[in-house]
């Protein structure tokens, strides 16, 4: 059991503990609080289990050296079966710093998303927006019963991020969306309860991070092959005329 499932436990087992007197049960019970144990960890076990899994690997992302506006897109992917509700979302991503590096400049959870055209609750907040670390949070307005829908094992569009690598021609730095350096919170989402009247508790998307990578112009890589090229050339007549003599 994870640590919300002990807490729930816990409070469970003080309450029985406080109150068996009332229902005749002795005082020392160690087979019966043993059974409840077990009993109520089987019951947050199956319930905790039961959370849909919303999946976002970030992989190897190319960026252009000295450029601004640079658009990448991260997709979320709903492992179950079943179509997955979802009430609220937080994205938090981290560039971890290592020097100089690319700097985050936008990121857009709303247009293109399922998000788009739900009725929000409150529009996305920017709690951070710092060059290196980004903190953006919606919701859909429980009281209408709005809420974005994930189809059954469908890859979607999660977060559309802008980078910035001005100044930069080469280097690779992580790219984090849980486990984060520097920041608290991890990217995270919160299910849809229509009987609910605010979000319910987040629940960490299952994240594998990644990585940021400047690659090389087009133009500076046929440079740097055509160089290699000639000097390959200018080897072999060298070694042919060595051969000639």
């Amino acid at each position: 059991m994870n640590c919300q499932s002990h807490q729930l436990l816990g409070r469970l087992l003080r309450t029985t503990h406080g109150s068996r007197r009332r229902f005749g049960v002795p005082s020392r019970t160690p087979v019966l609080c043993l059974g409840l144990y077990l009993a109520s960890g089987l019951l947050f076990g199956s319930l905790f289990a039961a959370v849909p899994v919303l999946k976002i690997d970030v992989g190897t992302i190319p960026l252009q050296p000295n450029l601004a506006g640079q658009p990448v897109t991260l997709d979320l992917k709903n492992e179950e079966p079943g179509t997955v509700q979802v009430q609220g979302f937080a994205f938090r991503v981290e560039v971890v710093e290592a020097g100089s590096t690319p700097a985050i400049t936008g990121v857009e959870l709303v247009d293109g998303t399922p998000w788009q055209g739900v009725s929000l609750w409150f529009p996305p907040v920017y709690s951070s927006q710092e060059p290196h670390y980004w903190d953006v949070q919606l919701a859909a307005n429980p009281s209408t019963g709005a809420h974005a829908e994930f189809a059954p094992s469908s890859l979607t569009q999660a977060a559309l991020l802008t980078f910035d690598t001005t100044g930069l021609s080469s280097g690779s730095w992580e790219l984090r969306l849980t486990d984060h350096i520097l920041y608290p919170g991890d990217t995270a989402y919160s299910p849809y309860d229509p009987g609910s009247t605010i979000p319910e508790d987040e629940w960490p998307v299952v994240a594998v991070n990644g990585q940021i990578v400047i690659v090389p112009e087009p133009a500076d890589t046929s440079l740097i092959l055509a160089l290699i090229a000639a000097g390959w050339c200018v080897v072999g007549r060298r070694a042919a005329r060595r051969r000639h003599d």
